[in-house]
């Protein structure tokens, strides 16, 4: 008997291996199957409840891989109860590590979960699990635009899994340590942590790794404004993230090559990738996803001038940013609303939303964020006649993108503006050379938009100097530029982007109401049913009383005369059961009920038939809620009978032939 448990051990170790094996090279499958088989063979022994607990937390992993969320929470919730059975702290930690990543909508949920598993696996010197259990409270701490304690997190992970010689996680943690450079604005320090992460993702080859840094090196390049290197990186990303069926990822990337796009001016591209990205994301459930394609597709409609829009599409995305509590996604928001605002002449709310806006960036730490909305502030200050003030902003604002950056992004754009108020004072040459600049950055990174403008303001400049053949040069180039940016085809392709939007807002509202009435009449149809199957019992406990009673003998008057407890028992019996309800139902209830649910159907129904009788529109009350016809004859108090014969009636005056359903033609009923 021992020799046998100690083979079954045995077979389950090297079966787990093999899952563990194949869930390493993510063939899920293969990993979930091998895993089952431990689960459903286990046996009531501590080593047995081991095995199964560690073969739990390979199929909540390829639950989670594969997004079937509530599965993978229900396996490692067994996981940990069968650890703590069996004092396993490190099969514990690894199960809760892998809710903590399920919980990540939960933040503080998840933070608790993940801190707990971190604790477990110092506990057990479980390495690999410290490791993760720090990854994800780096993650967590990301989320929350926490940048330099979840460095502090990566770079714990990253020595432990250096340590262990864990080259998978070293290049995933590789890439998150580069992804936060990225966010504070050390683009060069990103680059080569994602060179590194890249470079032993295809040595393993690791596909989901891959496409992680490749989505991160194009995102590298889009903020350097190296378009064509960004849209090469993007391409590459995409591919493997639509070969490996990962929808989340796959609207990512959508979102980052319509940015691209959007940057190079093709506008109606742009909202192609985005209008594909807002249906991943409703398909997904992914809140942060949606509200950001709203945020750009309405930085789309400010490229466009087209401010109503562009506001719209900027509040609707700020209520669920503050809604889930994403505070760079906020002060994108209230950023982007300020510039509208200023560009729309609403001076002073601009240097509110800005300001706002600008506060919440230094203190998340998100360096590339302050320097648009100094931008932003610089230009409302120009606007409002605080020129000091304005090209102060606007010196910083360059300072901030060049030397603390790193960045070519938005610098033509300050360059232009600086160059424009230099001209409006006076300072015309000074004006041009910042213009000139302007131009030839603009020129260089693929900037329509911005070069566009640069073409009309030299123009304006040279004019003024007297420079009339250059300036109708430039003008002649700015139209050629404005009329590419803004052609009549694009403009189609974007109209019909804002229609699609609009039916679709439209559908998602239709089926809200569609939804709610279905409810509402399965509702009304099962509380009268509730009703007939209580007011049926009630009067059959009526009649099983009389039964009763009818079989107890008169009560006799005592010797004295007077009537005995006995009697005074049976009248009050007799009297209390009269006052039982004999009806099926309250026909004033149910029509207030039915009513509330089908407020026309009544009126049109007398309209189109007003030869029907008060029992006829009973019937077809009934009938709408798909009452059949012996449910129906109880309720009315009728036999099936009579109920067939006023149906038959009811049909000739409403017009309907033999195969033609009452139910559904009063459904349809309009």
């Amino acid at each position: 008997m021992k020799d046998s448990a100690i083979h079954s051990l045995e077979a389950f170790d090297s079966i787990l291996d093999n899952a563990e094996a194949h869930l390493a090279k993510n063939e899920f499958a293969q990993a979930e199957k091998l895993a089952g088989k431990v689960v459903s063979s286990a046996s009531a022994t501590p080593d047995s409840k081991r095995s199964s607990a560690q073969a739990l937390c390979i199929l909540g992993a390829c639950c989670s891989a594969t997004n079937c969320v509530s599965e993978a929470l229900g396996h490692f919730e067994k996981a940990i109860a069968l650890a703590e059975a069996t004092a396993s702290p490190a099969i514990q930690a690894r199960a809760l590590n892998g809710m903590a990543i399920l919980q990540r909508g939960d933040q503080p949920t998840a933070k608790i979960t993940a801190e707990r598993a971190l604790k477990l696996a110092e506990e057990a010197g479980d390495k690999p699990q410290q490791a993760r259990a720090l990854n994800i409270l780096g993650s967590l701490n990301t989320d929350l635009a926490n940048y330099l304690n979840a460095l502090e997190y990566y770079v714990r992970a990253l020595a432990r899994a250096e340590e262990i010689g864990d080259t998978k996680s070293v290049a995933a943690y590789l890439g998150n340590i580069g992804n936060v450079h990225r966010i504070l604005g050390d683009y060069s320090r990103a680059t080569d942590y994602f060179a590194r992460a890249l470079a032993i993702a295809e040595r393993l080859p690791d596909k989901i790794l891959i496409e992680r840094n490749l989505h991160l090196m194009g995102e590298v390049h889009s903020t350097l404004a190296n378009h064509e290197r960004a849209l090469e990186f993007l391409g590459r990303a995409l591919l493997l993230a639509e070969q490996l069926g990962n929808k989340v990822n796959v609207e990512s990337l959508y979102i980052s090559i319509g940015i691209v796009h959007s940057s190079l001016a093709d506008y109606a591209r742009a909202l192609d990738y985005y209008d594909r990205a807002l249906t991943l994301a409703e398909e997904t459930g992914d809140k942060f996803g949606y509200a950001a394609c709203l945020d750009n597709i309405g930085t789309v409609y400010w490229n466009r001038a087209d401010y109503p829009r562009a506001l719209d599409y900027f509040s609707r995305a700020l209520a669920i940013a503050e809604e889930i509590g994403a505070k760079t996604l906020i002060a994108n928001n209230l950023g982007n609303t300020g510039i509208v605002h200023k560009d729309s002449g609403d001076y002073v709310s601009a240097l509110e939303c800005l300001g706002q806006a600008l506060r919440i960036s230094e203190e998340t730490g998100d360096k590339s964020q302050t320097g648009h909305w100094m931008h932003g502030i610089a230009c409302a200050r120009r606007k409002l006649g605080h020129y000091d003030a304005a090209r102060q902003g606007f010196l910083d604002t360059l300072v901030h993108r060049k030397e603390v950056l790193q960045t070519n992004e938005g610098v033509a754009e300050t360059l232009l503006e600086l160059g424009a108020m230099l001209r409006e004072q006076g300072e015309t040459e000074a004006g041009l050379a910042r213009l000139t600049e302007a131009l030839q950055l603009a020129v260089d990174l693929g900037e329509k938009k911005y070069a566009a403008q640069a073409h009309r303001e030299i123009a304006e400049a040279c004019s003024t100097l007297g420079e009339t053949a250059r300036a109708f040069e430039h003008f002649k180039l700015y139209h050629q530029l404005d009329k590419e940016v803004f052609s009549e085809e694009s403009q189609k392709r974007i109209e019909l982007f804002h229609i699609r939007a609009a039916v679709a807002d439209k559908e998602r509202e239709a089926e809200l109401l569609r939804l709610r009435a279905d409810r509402s009449e399965h509702d009304l149809a099962t509380s009268t049913m509730q009703l007939l199957e209580q007011t049926e019992l009630l009067s059959k406990f009526r009649n099983d009383l009389f039964d009763i009673l009818r079989r107890v003998p008169t009560a006799q008057p005592s010797a004295s005369g007077t009537e005995g407890e006995w009697g005074r028992a049976i009248r009050d019996l007799k009297e209390k059961v009269k006052d039982l309800p004999s009806k099926s139902i309250d026909w004033t209830k149910f029509e207030a009920q039915f009513a509330s649910v089908h407020p026309d159907f009544k009126a049109k129904l007398l309209e189109k038939y007003p030869a029907l009788t008060r029992q006829e529109l009973k019937m077809c009350q009934l009938a709408r809620l798909g009452i059949k016809t012996t449910e129906m004859a109880r309720l009315l108090c009728l036999s099936e009978r009579t109920v067939d014969s006023h149906r038959l009636n009811l049909r000739k005056k409403v017009g309907l032939s033999k195969d033609q359903s009452l139910s559904k033609f009063l459904a349809e009923l309009r």
